[in-house]
């Protein structure tokens, strides 16, 4: 009987009430078809953004396999087998385990002459096994230009298992076919890969050739080995097209995903990620669908409550600032897209915690105490201070709202990442919040996602910078920080300037990012660095633009070391240099035969060079060419004396003798040909720069190693390392009181007690440790694959060796002992030393004649 009195003014505003719900609910029902187009273009904006990124990561690493395929075909036809196999099992060592199955070499035939898994060589030997029938071989024997190629995934027939051939052609010093470096990549390791980046087993991402061959599938990988995908495929359809995107079931297991698929530059590969449609709007979906029950329970509340508003119009303004309070909180749910609301009372520190909230963290309602204090014991101290500064400004009405992004502590002790999000309600005059209501949601994902593409990028082998237009370093992967960050913290927000060698170089290379902007958003040069220890060294730049439709935009880095690379083709070439200078100044072998191939002249010089018996020059004279087998070694007329070409050739005779030789074709006026040959022996020469070689890398009056290749076996060890290689140890040592060695005895008897130490370490070290002189009495070991214990041992055994030895000198016999300090391998080389250093001085302050180890503290566990 109350409706009977029911003002028409309070049935208008009854009224008035429910057309606002339904203006609401057509709103909100707008609002979450937009989430569900926004969630949509994010995972096809998130597909796009990992294939991008791991194009860049295909990219460094077939740059890397397309440097080390070029260093082993060059080291092959210029270096002895045993140094081709050391470069081999170093190569191995370098990159990831599992990634190179297998490094093979095939002659001109298609002969396989060498292999690297010796465990499955075949029963007659290596030349039982041919791949002159692989299309790779046909490639690489009827091309011009040598480059590395990439094939279609095959069965090996030396593993019996599937391997992506990577190849690169063997050529002579005059450009001939010699044959075929081919390195063997597991497709399984790409795959494996490629799982760990992806979130879900219904995610996939597919290696690809640019005709559409399967390279590596992270899933049903053995499916695909043999197939290409359909020819309808965009970057099948537009070559020029760099990337792209689609959305299609897949036709090798059903699953509808959203594509996108990026080309990897210079390179004839294709990148494509696609993510699960369902599995990427199912949780927007379960939201909205929760949303959509809270909302019909809210609508339901606010008619209510509106129809107690008009019974009971006494309470009108309360119930107003109720609904008012829900609004706001209903409005902060929606911009923080939260799962857990929580309501302070700032002046009796009374804080409300939904259940939403509770479970976030692990907690049934009404267990945690209602106080500040909650929030203040359940962060992280690293994030404590800083998330109870923002809340405070926030009081203090400095920031329009309350943000925050922190660790809190589960109830079961592991450490998840929210976002804190909230607003005041209420204020003084004064400005300070009375009621600060909020929300708070779980984004562990998200970060853990953020770490792992970090983490992705420290692990790679190349050092990677993203500038701002600026040239200001916005990130910087863990490689960069270890060659050019000069107290080995990150690089973010420092200048470029920091890795240019001077302010005229940093100020020229701005060319480049113009280049960039105007040239299609990829550029690549080689440019000269300053390193954290002001080391030049060249390097290999490629960069690109972050998001190529912004040419002003970030800009992504790529640096390779190519020093060595560099100094090895400058060796080169001055030593060809020196070489023309010899052919034409110094006398040697002639012999010239008439456009009949009868021999006119011949000098004895000739004779004594190729002759197996003493032969006079003047007994060559009328012989034909084939005749002179007879008279020399059949390799002498195969390659030394050959008519095929007119570049110069060079031999190695069976007595060890390596002859150079030259052939000019003579023209005459009656257009006949003579072909003359002009012959040196370089025995000495190349026995020479063998020497020189040795001499760079080892010090003169031990033998061991010199400092430059210690350290940069160190450097190695030590990257080795931070991939997840087995750790090792590193000691120092310096003989005690070595100046009265060389004040009583003389400095002959000191060189004579370090030549005496040096056969000591050769002895008792491992064939995989590795001892140097780093200057006068201070010798350098390192101890791969060695704990504090080993090489505790080592290092007594060491010590004990030297002390129980003498060295006899002609004023009499010399005793002497040494100090050592151990270190773990771990940190950057310069600490590393150091630690070590400080280790050894510690020996020799407790009394010399002892071993002493580096602090507990500084041992990794």
């Amino acid at each position: 009987m109350l409706l009977r009195h029911v003002t028409p003014r309070s049935l208008a505003a009854l009224l008035a009430m429910a057309l606002a719900c339904l203006l609401y609910w057509l709103l909100l029902l707008d609002s979450q078809r937009g989430q569900l187009a926004q969630t949509e273009a994010q995972a096809r904006l998130r597909a796009t953004q990992m294939s991008a990124t791991l194009a860049i990561q295909v990219e460094t690493l077939v740059t890397g396999l397309e440097h080390l395929l070029r260093s082993l075909s060059t080291g092959y036809m210029n270096s002895s087998k045993r140094d081709f196999e050391h470069a081999v099992r170093s190569a191995l060592t370098i990159f990831p385990p599992g990634s190179i199955s297998q490094i093979g070499v095939a002659d001109a035939q298609g002969r396989l002459v060498y292999f690297s898994q010796s465990h499955n060589a075949p029963p007659n030997g290596p030349a039982t096994i041919s791949v002159a029938d692989r299309d790779y071989f046909h490639l690489h024997a009827t091309r011009d230009t040598p480059r590395l190629h990439i094939a279609q995934p095959l069965l090996g027939r030396v593993s019996g298992q599937w391997v992506i051939p990577f190849s690169y052609p063997l050529l002579t010093q005059d450009g001939r076919f010699a044959g075929v470096v081919a390195l063997s990549v597991s497709p399984d390791y790409i795959s494996g890969y490629f799982r760990e980046v992806l979130a879900t087993n219904r995610d996939v991402a597919v290696l690809l050739l640019d005709d559409g061959a399967y390279l590596a599938r992270s899933s049903m990988q053995n499916d695909v080995l043999t197939r290409r995908v359909p020819p309808d495929r965009e970057f099948l359809r537009t070559p020029s097209q760099r990337h792209g995107e689609y959305r299609l079931p897949s036709p090798v297991d059903g699953v509808e995903r959203y594509y996108a698929w990026h080309r990897v530059t210079h390179y004839p590969l294709v990148v494509s990620i696609g993510l699960d449609r369902e599995h990427a709007l199912q949780r927007t979906r379960d939201t909205l669908r929760d949303s959509l029950w809270r909302n019909v329970l809210g609508t339901v509340l606010i008619l209510c409550a509106a129809l107690w508003i008009v019974l009971l119009f006494a309470r009108q303004h309360r119930n107003h600032e109720l609904l008012a309070e829900s609004g706001e909180r209903h409005k902060l749910a929606l911009e923080g897209g939260s799962l857990g609301s929580w309501d302070w009372d700032v002046g009796n520190d009374h804080m409300i915690f939904d259940p939403q909230w509770c479970a976030m963290l692990g907690y049934a309602p009404g267990e945690l105490a209602p106080t500040l204090d909650t929030v203040r014991r359940l962060a992280h101290p690293d994030d404590r201070d800083k998330v109870l500064g923002s809340l405070d400004a926030h009081v203090r009405g400095q920031t329009e709202v309350f943000e925050a992004e922190h660790r809190v502590r589960h109830r079961d002790g592991r450490w998840i990442w929210v976002h804190a999000r909230g607003r005041a309600t209420h204020r003084t005059n004064d400005g300070l919040a009375l009621r600060v209501t909020g929300t708070q949601a779980d984004i562990s994902q998200r970060v853990t996602e953020t770490l792992l593409r970090r983490a992705l990028l420290d692990n790679t082998g190349a050092a990677i910078f993203l500038a701002t237009p600026e040239r200001s370093i916005r990130f910087s992967n863990q490689r960069a920080i270890d060659i050019f960050s000069d107290d080995g913290r990150p690089l973010d927000g420092r200048s470029m300037r920091v890795i240019h060698c001077d302010d005229n170089a940093y100020e020229t290379f701005q060319v480049h990012y113009r280049q960039l902007r105007e040239g299609g958003g990829s550029v690549r040069m080689e440019s000269r660095l300053r390193t954290r220890h002001d080391e030049i060294r060249w390097f290999n730049l490629h960069g690109t633009l972050l998001d190529p439709v912004q040419p002003d935009g970030d800009v992504i880095w790529t640096m390779i070391d190519v020093t060595e690379r560099r100094r090895a083709e400058e060796a080169l070439s001055a030593a060809r240099g020196r070489l023309g200078q010899i052919i034409e100044h110094f006398p040697g072998g002639i012999l010239v035969e008439n456009e009949d191939g009868r021999v006119v002249v011949a000098n004895q010089t000739l004779c004594d060079l190729f002759a197996t018996t003493p032969t006079p020059a003047a007994g060559l004279i009328g012989l034909q060419h084939a005749a002179l087998r007879q008279r020399f070694p059949r390799e002498v007329l195969d390659t030394v004396l050959s008519h095929q070409t007119t570049s110069p050739g060079e031999a190695l005779l069976a007595d060890g003798r390596s002859l150079h030789a030259t052939r000019i074709p003579i023209r005459h006026a009656t257009e006949g040909v003579d072909q003359l040959w002009i012959v040196h022996d370089v025995t000495e020469q190349r026995r020479h720069e063998q020497t020189l070689e040795r001499l760079a890398s080892t010090d003169t009056l031990t033998g061991l190693a010199n400092r430059h290749t210690f350290l940069e076996r160190l450097e190695i060890e030590l990257a080795r390392i931070a991939r997840g290689g087995p750790g090792g140890m590193v000691a120092m040592l310096d003989l005690d009181h070595f100046k009265r060695v060389n004040d009583g005895y003389g400095h002959a008897a000191g060189d004579a007690v370090l030549v005496h130490l040096a056969g000591i370490l050769r002895r008792v070290l491992r064939r995989e440790d590795m001892a140097a002189r780093l200057g006068g009495e201070e010798f350098a070991l390192l101890l791969p694959g060695t704990d504090a214990a080993g090489a505790a041992t080592l290092g007594e055994r060491l010590r004990s060796a030297l002390e129980h030895s003498r060295i006899e000198t002609f004023k009499g016999d010399i005793h002497v002992t040494t100090s050592i300090g151990l270190a773990p391998l771990a940190g950057d080389a310069r600490t590393l030393l150091a630690r070590a250093d400080a280790a050894l001085y510690q020996a020799k302050n407790e009394g010399r004649n002892r071993v002493a180890m580096a602090p507990d503290e500084d041992v990794p566990a």
